[in-house]
């Protein structure tokens, strides 16, 4: 069938259902003219199952079928029933204690209207499971209340939807036991509001009717639908309503994003899409129209898994993630239930029961009882869910440590305000207009980060306006990103400008996740940004590296923000330190190439307020600017991890924990490769080239050892293991390296040994004698000489000490101030003409070592020559001399 032809029929259908009720002139504009080609879907009720719930009580969420189950499982002890039970009873003595307001203020949302919607179903299923009459008094109270204030809002929206569902649910689940009176009153309030929404959304486009992606679109709508499946059968226009729901939310989920994010943030998810998840049950069950079959409902299981910090979070008020508007505060944990029980997924189960074992905030508990699937086991993540996870279509991507209770966490996101596939369907529009982006940030490459047990780097929450500057990300000319304003998001502006931005990429490579956000595009034109590209590198556990490589078109004042969570905030040389409650963060600039770094107290939002806090910045002046900085983090008692950087322009390299990281940034991908510590120790002078403080793994090491002047390489050790060196004066060291590793050089200064210059003179006297000389010279300070003297032998030509033919002999008088000394020898064994051979000898003490050095060894012939004649031939300084007798000689000549 032609599209454009079914979607006239649908009209009709809608038209000729309720025009005996509806004025004309709200069915004025067209299927076409309210829809156009958004609603892709186009879900059609089933009558047939719809015509089966005509005039059936209860039929709201709850039917006999799942009574039935609530009470067995009452029956049998179910502890997480029994948790919700206790819960909504507690709720229900509130509403007994407390009385309705006489009157309201219509022109705001008023608070009566949580209370009537925290009571009044209380009440209800209070009295459904146990009958006791006070609890169907109490819901009355309060119902008729809502009936007798004559307005509840100047135009339906939020107040009006929770209205309409607290009254649809009771008035449903209390039908046969409410008298007739406050039926017909209950019931008469429910079609005066559902069709001032109907009224409203089927008009002109004013805002808040064509905001399929927004709460206040969402709330009132299935505020009404609830009230028309109430009254269906009793009640002709209650199909009307059903099929402008049902129109509204098909088109709704036709722009959600397949990847289920919630681009409002948790906070809203929490509170908008609450109304969401109860049209979803009620249309599956009433209209035959099950929105859990979309890829969003698949999803979402994921999306509120992967958004929660871990536990140690919970107990500080903040459970999760806010990017949007969000406080990490405002959970509904029925709503997880119901994901779980729907996608028969067993980690939201888990979430759940986590949430609720430890007593987190949980919204309302009637819902809980409603949506508590309990044949369904908990999977606890850790066994098998991935720890990076990327949300294509809105751009969000999350990498964790691990699912315990401390393990960390960053959300980044870059992308579009509402996402990819509500992007591609506004192009379709001639006339593009706002679906409910208010709640959205200006905050592309912007990040979030959890360690330790504490939030380090966080969001700036709910705030009016939205600015740039209030995230970690950059501004130009102090100026922000496309829809950054003085009030919401400016979706308009964004789309006009063309804006883009992406993940381009999420991957896990060697256990690093690494992420890519492309977000130049997300600026105006005056910023003449032509790339803004980041990438977050997460070396698990501790460290996040952030690397912005950003291009203008000429020089801007670029600045880079860092929002901490804490505020003890102090400068280093080379970034910032943050003391948190028990965490030391670490900011380091590794470029070092910022024009200035300060933290600096800044005027920010909050929710149309303001506050001081302080950020930490880098600024430059220029056109290109590649920033690295390193984010590590520790316990307060430690010290964070240190990064070292080398920029080799496209290539940027980290040195870390014994790895090198090399980021490509021209491609966008890099490798680890491991490394081994050097230590060098060296000891005396001299020098390793070139010296190596790290090697990589298993690759060679190559360096030179070279002692300065005057000094030789005496030993040189790896891991201890003496090396063989063969050239003292300049040895090249090779080694493989499979650890990390020492090396030991010892140098030792060159010491000159002492210098001997020795002669034999043979000096016969009457009968016998001669004299040996010789002169010592110890031209090194820092030698000791311990003894001098000649081994002498009668036939030996070089004697040796300890040979039994070499005889040693002392001098025993000191030498002169020449360093001259002799030895006399008398006795028979001299005789002239015999040749006898002798050696000086010294022994000096060099530090602790004792060491003998030997002049050269000669052969003298004892001569007729007169002793004195010689010595005054060698100076006017005596040469002192010790004589010896030596024994007869033994030896045949």
């Amino acid at each position: 069938m032609d599209k454009g032809l079914k979607k006239k029929l649908i009209t009709m259908l809608c038209v000729l259902s309720v025009f005996l009720s509806i004025p004309l002139s709200v069915c004025s504009l067209t299927y076409e003219e309210i829809y156009g080609e958004l609603n892709t879907l186009e879900y059609q009720i089933d009558t047939e199952t719809l015509s089966a719930f005509s005039n059936v009580h209860p039929k709201l969420l709850l039917n006999e079928e799942r009574l039935s189950e609530i009470q067995d499982a009452l029956a049998n002890e179910d502890a997480m029933m029994h948790k919700a039970y206790y819960e909504v009873l507690k709720r229900a003595r509130w509403g007994l204690e407390n009385n309705p307001p006489e009157t309201i203020v219509t022109a705001s949302y008023d608070s009566f209207f949580s209370y009537l919607y925290e009571y009044a179903p209380s009440l209800a299923l209070s009295y459904v499971l146990t009958k006791e009459e006070k609890y169907l008094e109490g819901a009355k109270k309060w119902m008729l209340a809502a009936c007798d204030y004559p307005v509840w809002e100047t135009k339906p929206d939020l107040a009006t939807g929770i209205a309409l569902t607290s009254l649809g649910l009771s008035y449903d689940w209390l039908y046969e036991y409410l008298d007739a009176v406050s039926r017909d009153k209950v019931k008469a309030k429910m079609l005066e509001q559902a069709n001032a929404v109907y009224e409203n959304m089927r008009g002109v486009k004013t805002g808040y009717n064509r905001y399929w992606l927004q709460n206040h679109m969402w709330i009132p709508v299935s505020g009404m639908a609830c009230a028309a499946a109430a009254l269906y059968g009793e009640e002709d226009i209650a199909a009307g309503f059903l099929t402008l729901a049902n129109n509204h939310f098909s088109t709704t989920m036709s722009l959600l994003p397949e990847d289920g994010f919630a681009h409002e943030g948790m906070d809203y998810f929490f509170y908008g899409m609450e109304s969401l998840f109860i049209y979803a049950d009620l249309s599956c069950a009433l209209l035959g129209v099950d929105l859990f079959e979309t890829d969003f409902f698949r999803n979402v299981s994921d999306y509120i898994l992967y958004q929660f910090y871990p536990k140690s979070a919970w107990n500080t008020d903040c459970y999760y993630s806010n990017i949007g508007d969000s406080s990490g505060r405002g959970l509904k944990t029925h709503m997880i239930r119901l994901a779980a029980a729907k996608n028969r997924n067993g980690y939201a189960q888990w979430l759940a029961n986590e949430l609720d074992t430890n007593n987190v905030a949980s919204g309302h508990p009637y819902f809980k009882m409603l949506w508590y699937d309990r044949s369904l086991l908990p999977t606890a993540p850790q066994k098998e869910k991935a720890l990076l996870k990327h949300f294509t279509d809105m751009d969000v991507a999350v990498s964790k440590t691990g699912w315990e209770e401390n393990d960390s966490m960053v959300i980044f996101k870059s992308g579009l305000p509402m996402g990819h596939k509500e992007n591609e369907l506004s192009k379709t529009m001639e006339d593009f207009y706002d679906f409910g982006g208010a709640h959205v940030h200006p905050d592309n490459n912007h990040f979030i980060l959890y360690g330790n047990g504490e939030l380090l780097l966080r969001d700036d929450n709910y705030t009016v306006p939205k600015f740039t500057l209030q995230h970690n990300t950059l501004t130009v000319n102090g100026e922000g990103q496309l829809g950054d304003s003085d009030r919401w998001f400016d979706t308009l502006e964004f789309h006009d400008g063309n804006g883009f931005a992406q993940i381009r990429k999420a991957e896990t490579v060697s256990g690093i996740d690494h992420i890519v956000g492309e977000a130049a595009g997300s600026y105006r034109a005056s910023a003449g940004l032509t790339k803004f590209d980041r990438h977050l590198i997460f070396l698990k556990p501790d460290i996040l590296l952030v690397v912005d490589d950003i291009k203008l078109q000429s020089n801007k004042d670029l600045k880079l923000r860092f929002w901490p969570q804490s505020q003890e905030i102090s400068e280093t040389e080379d970034g910032f330190t943050v003391l948190g409650e028990k965490t030391k963060l670490k900011i380091t600039d590794l470029t070092k190439n910022s024009d200035s770094k300060r933290s600096e107290t800044e005027t920010v939002w909050v929710k149309e307020a303001t506050e001081e806090r302080k950020s930490v910045s880098f600024s430059k002046n220029a056109s290109e600017w590649v920033s690295a900085k390193a984010i590590s983090w520790s316990d307060l008692s430690a010290e964070p991890v240190q990064v070292e950087y080398e920029d080799r322009g496209t290539e940027q390299l980290f040195w870390y924990d014994n790895r090198l990281l090399t980021l490509q940034l021209d491609t966008g991908s890099f490798t680890v490769q491991e490394y081994c510590d050097i230590s060098v120790t060296l000891s005396g002078s001299g020098k390793i080239t070139p010296y190596p403080s790290r090697i990589l793994k298993d690759q060679q090491m190559e360096v030179s050892i070279l002692p300065d002047p005057g000094w030789y390489i005496e030993s040189v050790k790896v891991n201890g293991i003496p090396v063989i060196v063969d050239n003292t004066e300049e040895y090249q060291l090779s080694s493989i390296i499979t650890q990390d590793s020492t090396v030991e050089v010892v140098f030792n200064e060159i010491k000159i040994p002492p210098a001997i210059q020795s002669v034999g003179r043979g000096f016969t006297w009457p009968g016998y004698g001669g004299i040996l000389f010789a002169k010592i010279s110890i031209p090194d300070s820092r030698m000791e000489l311990i003894e001098y003297g000649f081994l002498f032998s009668e036939n030996h030509q070089i004697p040796v000490e300890g040979d039994a033919g070499s005889v040693r002999l002392k001098a025993l008088v000191p030498m002169n101030h020449r360093g001259q000394f002799g030895i006399q020898i008398k006795g028979k064994k001299i005789c002239p003409g015999h040749t006898y051979f002798a050696r000086c000898y010294l022994i000096y003490r060099d530090g602790e070592v004792d060491a003998m050095q030997y002049g050269e060894p000669f052969a003298f012939t004892p001569q007729s020559e007169s002793v004195n004649a010689f010595l005054q031939s060698n100076g006017s300084e005596p040469i002192p001399y010790t004589s010896y007798e030596l024994p007869e000689q033994t030896q045949e000549e």
